[in-house]
């Protein structure tokens, strides 16, 4: 099902309101305060940001979920990606109710970490990409945040997004075009660029399985209701509207 909307609604969403604020409070106290003042080395990334050789060889995994609530020191790295959390994923909040919203940014930031760690390995494995990469720690919900944008896109394609603020995009295209850029960025960079794009096509990806996923459990479901003698009354909501996001 795909929707058109009218004018964007700026209110933030009970999930997404949570979610910027415990990664607001965990970048300023831990990673400003505590790791920029007090600490010498980045030990806070090491120990909640997503490093591979800690997860495989020590099987530190709690750093599945806690490296998507870590950000760089940089001001501009948590305040661009909590934007686009609340850009594209307060309407996905209001239309599949908070629990399922919340259930797949979970899954967006674990699925692309696991994405992230298997493609590392085979790259490290058959390809000859560079070992190091194992020991630096990844941080940032940005493999969650592009989760969102895949399902935004996929839900709200007609929607005109302006891209760069200037030129009008279907939000299908906007997706498409945001993913072509991670993929070439990602093969002219490889592993070793800072920005780790390869995590945001994992995100990609992760969204999409959940949903295919989803689609799968539900069609099971109407598949064994239906061999049950039960009369389902279906309610249908004409009570849409349309928006455009600006």
């Amino acid at each position: 099902m795909r929707y058109i909307s009218q004018a964007y609604d700026f209110n933030v969403t009970t999930v997404i309101r949570a979610i910027i604020i415990t990664n607001g409070c965990v970048w300023f106290f831990l990673v400003v305060v505590l790791q920029g003042l007090f600490l010498d080395q980045n030990h806070v990334f090491n120990f909640l940001g997503l490093t591979s050789e800690k997860i495989l060889s020590d099987l530190w995994l709690w750093q599945i979920v806690t490296y998507f609530f870590v950000h760089a020191k940089g001001v501009f790295h948590i305040l661009f990606n909590m934007l686009l959390l609340w850009m594209f994923g307060c309407e996905l909040e209001r239309l599949w109710g908070s629990r399922f919203f919340l259930a797949y940014y979970m899954f967006c930031g674990i699925g692309a970490g696991l994405i992230y760690l298997l493609s590392l390995s085979i790259g490290i494995a058959f390809f000859d990409a560079s070992p190091t990469s194992l020991n630096i720690p990844m941080v940032g919900a940005s493999g969650a945040i592009f989760g969102i944008l895949f399902a935004y896109g996929l839900i709200f394609s007609e929607r005109i997004i302006y891209f760069m603020m200037v030129f009008p995009l279907k939000a299908r295209y906007f997706t498409l075009l945001i993913g072509l850029v991670e993929f070439v960025s990602l093969i002219n960079s490889g592993m070793g660029s800072s920005i780790s794009h390869l995590a945001h096509l994992s995100g990609f990806v992760a969204g999409f399985l959940f949903l295919q996923i989803w689609k799968a459990v539900q069609n099971f479901n109407i598949r064994k209701w239906r061999k049950w003698p039960v009369h389902l009354k279906i309610v249908k909501n004409n009570d849409t509207e349309d928006r455009t996001l600006h």
